[in-house]
């Protein structure tokens, strides 16, 4: 018997129906939004559910969650919920614990380091599960289990921060949006233990990011508004930049181009601030390709496509050794071409889906769906938009 079938007949047994149980996991952990589809998918084996998942499922039904699997045992300390600030005392930990040292904190560096470059090459499907697992199995039990003293445990909390924060992204980028929600929170909790106040706004910032994907406008501006006021008090010339540059795309989805160009101004200034010994090494990418392909960004939002085009070829000539991120930036320069030019709109978005080949990302399909819409919006009829759609036919299902 599947763990799907196990659920099913558990939940039949209670006589609830799939949007009862998904209401009483949403009751467990308000903080992850669980639907009936979920239910529904993991009663037919489509996707296993997830460890701190099985937990609460097992809670729901009032049962072990050895009962649910024999498998997926280890509960997801990660969870956001169940995390919280550890102390830090340095006076040891209780017996048997093992000891951490410099040098564990140094591996799990250097092992972000290589997921989040594999994330970059191949897209967050290929990732999240190496990130997720590595940072549940390994990470959080040295943080939870592990015996060290207060520098040691601050540095391996900044250290856990980063890999959350990578987890969420890798999360986000696979369009898994409650577990990207989920290690956001935790890297904030890490970070604020560790005391890196800089790296919570940077969190802050990811998370404005990730809402103005979801469309979450006023949630995107408070998010890029709460990452400025960090960046102003740890005198971080290039996370105030960022955040500023993240308010003003929120504020061109919601329709406020005046406040739009106000944030974006802001943020032209704060970057003509920016020094090296003032920027950490975590916002090494935020460089003027960067900046011109979240300016194309807001300008598209805002409707000026003359603009929108301006940043986006400006960002596609500097991010062309990293496929995922020229995939976004030449998608958004074809849609920048949709209404005035079809022509170049289709040959753009047919190399963004050559570079999109390989990569697991759901952002990337996310795109060139949004591309193909507006073209056949305005151009239904047009050879090349047919022709366009045949060639994303398999990679966006349709």
């Amino acid at each position: 018997m599947t763990t799907g079938d196990r659920i099913r007949d558990l939940r039949l047994a209670r006589g609830w129906s799939q949007a009862e149980l998904a209401a009483e996991l949403c009751k467990l952990s308000p903080h992850i939004a669980v639907s009936r589809e979920s239910v529904s998918r993991w009663e037919a084996g489509r996707r296993e559910p997830r460890p701190y998942s099985l937990r609460n499922i097992a809670t729901a039904l009032g049962v072990d969650v050895e009962d649910l699997s024999a498998v997926n045992r280890r509960e997801f300390v990660a969870a956001a919920v169940a995390l919280r600030p550890l102390a830090l005392s340095g006076t040891g930990a209780p017996a048997g614990r093992s000891g951490v040292g410099v040098t564990d904190v140094e591996a799990v560096e250097e092992i972000t380091r290589t997921i989040r470059d594999l994330d970059n090459r191949f897209g967050g499907g290929h990732v999240y599960p190496l990130a997720s697992q590595y940072l549940d199995a390994r990470v959080l039990v040295m943080i939870r289990q592990g015996s060290y003293r207060s520098g040691v445990g601050k540095a391996l909390h900044r250290a856990g921060a980063q890999l959350a924060h990578l987890a969420a992204w890798t999360a986000y980028d696979i369009a898994e949006h409650d577990w990207a929600d989920a290690h956001f929170r935790i890297a904030l909790d890490l970070s604020a233990v560790g005391g890196d106040k800089a790296f919570g706004g940077e969190v802050l910032a990811a998370r404005s990011h990730h809402a103005i994907h979801l469309g979450n406008t006023h949630q995107a501006i408070e998010l890029a508004r709460s990452s400025q006021d960090v960046a102003k008090r740890v005198a971080v010339p290039a996370l105030y930049t960022e955040a500023c540059i993240l308010e003003a795309n929120a504020l061109a989805l919601s329709g406020d181009k005046q406040a739009a160009v106000s944030a974006l101004h802001r943020a032209e200034v704060a970057f003509d601030q920016i020094q090296p010994e003032d920027t950490p090494g975590w916002l090494n990418y935020l460089d003027e390709g960067y900046i011109a392909a979240r300016f194309a960004h807001t300008f598209r939002d805002l409707g000026d496509w003359r603009q929108a085009r301006y940043f986006a070829t400006k960002a596609t000539v500097m991010s062309d050794a990293m496929h995922r991120t020229q995939a976004f930036n030449l998608t958004v320069l074809a849609t920048a071409h949709v209404e005035s030019d079809p022509d170049e709109a289709c040959s753009l978005g047919t190399e963004a889906l050559s570079r999109a080949t390989g990569l697991q990302s759901g952002r990337v399909i996310g795109y060139l769906s949004d591309l193909q819409r507006r073209l056949r919006k305005h151009h239904p009829n047009h050879r090349r938009t047919l022709e366009f759609a045949e060639q994303t036919a398999g990679l966006l299902g349709r």
